[in-house]
């Protein structure tokens, strides 16, 4: 799985610790999972934007958690993506709204 993959299906379950509290982590894991895979089947331009607004994310991230994403405890990550999610950013707010619609579609709507 590619680093954005990887990063993707990170994101989508730090995102999933408040959205869906009931999950498991093994279970948010698996919804992160599938979400990064319903999103790399994207077209190619529209994937294009999604991976830039990513960048965008983690680089947020890093800010706010004064570390690099990947180095971050995990209700440390969870917190942050949190904060972010709800900050109302032009396109990190967006690309929340974007992965927390395709991961409630995987989580609610998927055989798993």
């Amino acid at each position: 799985m590619p680093a954005a993959s990887v990063r993707l299906a990170s994101l989508t379950a730090d995102l999933l610790v408040h959205d869906l509290p009931e999950a498991s982590v093994h279970d948010a894991a698996a919804i992160g999972r599938a979400t990064s895979q319903h999103l790399a089947s994207l077209p190619g331009v529209t994937r294009a934007g999604v991976c830039v607004a990513q960048a965008a994310v983690v680089g947020s991230a890093a800010v706010l958690g004064r570390r690099p994403y990947s180095r971050m405890t995990p209700d440390a990550r969870a917190a942050v993506v949190h904060r972010l999610a709800g900050s109302g950013l032009p396109l990190v707010s967006e690309y929340f709204r974007l992965v927390r619609g395709v991961a409630l579609m995987v989580a609610h709507e998927d055989p798993r």
